[in-house]
């Protein structure tokens, strides 16, 4: 009987086995590691199959690129990359995956100034129907002339993220100034930051085309949208808990967060955020749950400065806390329900009007 051997993976050092990181990458077999030493490593990087880039660590090892990306993974490849930093010197897309690409997993990563220089969107990462895992990883700079300052995620993708950060991110003619999830996206978020990103709409997140987003024990702080949604603009149906929305800002509907068709926000604290209709929530077109949530110093400059829903929203809300909503000078309601509604267990201070509704349960 002939007995087969198992082939085990082997590590391949950079510089100790292969001068360059592409070098080692086109050596390697499926399964194999890269091992990179510390410094900055430069040079256009292709992986393809089963493999995982290992670096010494955040800001240790340090990858810049010559051509668009920094990292292109081609049709079929499986990646992950560990303990080191992207770096797109603000010229060029710090990671994209082709079509065809299968699975993308990133460990305590760095993407930092990337910037999407080509047709497509999405500043430091750019994926399209696979199944990718962020853990650990920051994004930082990144810049898409289009859509998605920090990542553009399209047909069916499906992302995870945990204990990551997106910190001054930019979508300069586009939504999703930290993600936009585009068509059939799931997108789930635990634990994770959102501070200083800046959007058309969505200015951390903006999901459209159906799919799912789940956001959960995150912070949102300084967020910017020009139209819709400061923090957040699902325009599909979204579920967020135990989140905090500090000092978003959009120029039109949900300072902090807009649900076009419906969703839920619960167990969340919204501070200091301002809107057109909604200075911390706007939801319209289906139905739409808030409950257990805090509104504290937000403010509308039509209506609503906590909350607007509009007549379609159908929403039940209830356990809620209003403490001093609206500016100086401001007479605008607490709650703007303009359609049948349950409201219940709400407790209003502080404020000069507290609420109006049509045809609302209260």
């Amino acid at each position: 009987m002939l007995l087969l051997s198992p082939v085990l993976a082997a590590t391949l050092h950079v510089p100790g086995d292969h001068a360059t990181v592409q070098a080692a990458v086109s050596a390697a077999q499926p399964g194999d590691v890269v091992q990179i030493g510390p410094g900055t490593w430069s040079g256009f990087i292709w992986p393809t199959g089963e493999l995982t880039v290992r670096g010494a660590g955040q800001g240790l090892t340090r990858l810049v690129g010559t051509g668009s990306d920094v990292v292109l993974a081609d049709v079929g490849a499986s990646l992950t990359l560990e303990d080191l930093t992207l770096d797109g010197q603000s010229t060029r897309r710090t990671l994209r995956l082709r079509e065809g690409a299968v699975e993308l997993t990133l460990r305590d990563v760095e993407l930092v100034d990337g910037h999407s220089t080509d047709s497509l969107p999405g500043g430091c990462l750019f994926v399209e129907g696979i199944t990718a895992t962020l853990d650990g990883v920051g994004f930082e700079g990144c810049t898409s002339e289009l859509e998605g300052g920090a990542i553009y995620a399209k047909d069916a993708t499906l992302l995870g993220i945990t204990d990551s950060w997106f910190v001054d991110n930019t979508a300069v003619a586009g939504g999703g100034g930290a993600i936009e999830a585009w068509t059939d996206v799931v997108l789930v978020v635990a634990t994770t930051l959102f501070q200083g990103n800046r959007a058309t709409a969505g200015g951390a997140i903006e999901a459209y085309g159906g799919g799912q987003v789940l956001v959960g024990t995150s912070s949102f702080i300084e967020n910017e949208a020009t139209w819709h949604g400061g923090a957040v603009n699902a325009r599909h149906s979204a579920s967020i808990r135990d989140c905090s929305f500090v000092g978003n800002a959009a120029g039109l509907d949900g300072g902090a967060v807009r649900l076009e068709l419906g969703g839920s926000a619960t167990k969340s604290f919204f501070w200091g955020n301002r809107g057109l209709r909604g200075g911390a929530v706007a939801a319209e077109g289906g139905p739409t749950v808030v409950t257990n949530a805090h509104f504290c110093q937000n403010v509308a400059d039509d209506t609503g400065n906590a909350i607007w829903m509009g007549s379609g929203s159908r929403p039940t809300a209830s356990n809620l806390l209003f403490v001093t909503n609206g500016d100086a000078a401001s007479q605008r309601f607490d709650v703007d329900l303009t359609g049948p509604g349950t409201l219940r267990n709400a407790t209003f201070t502080g404020s000069p009007a507290t609420l109006t509704f049509g045809g609302t349960d209260v």
